[in-house]
């Protein structure tokens, strides 16, 4: 338990970094949801493109755009705060 006091605190800026990495980077990653969901599931990319390419519903499309990345800047707000918050003062 001693160490988890001493190690933790330390590497919490680092673990929010790269959930932050990790997260800007799969979030652009459309094909490999397409391929991990398989053609029964449903993700969210899957949907855009159909309404945008397929069913020409280009504002149903464009709103759910938009809340997706309005999700995405609101998650990585938090992250940045907390990777902030967390930053260790030397």
């Amino acid at each position: 338990m001693g160490n988890f006091s001493i190690v933790l605190p330390i590497s919490i800026p680092g673990i929010i970094t790269g959930a932050t990495i990790t997260f800007s980077l799969g979030f652009g990653d459309f094909i490999a949801a397409t391929l991990v969901g398989g053609a029964e599931g449903v993700m969210i990319a899957g949907v855009v493109i159909n309404l945008m390419g397929v069913s020409f519903d280009w504002p149903l499309g464009a709103a759910i755009g938009v809340v997706v990345v309005g999700m995405a800047l609101a998650l990585m707000s938090v992250l940045n705060h907390l990777e902030h918050k967390a930053t260790v003062r030397l």
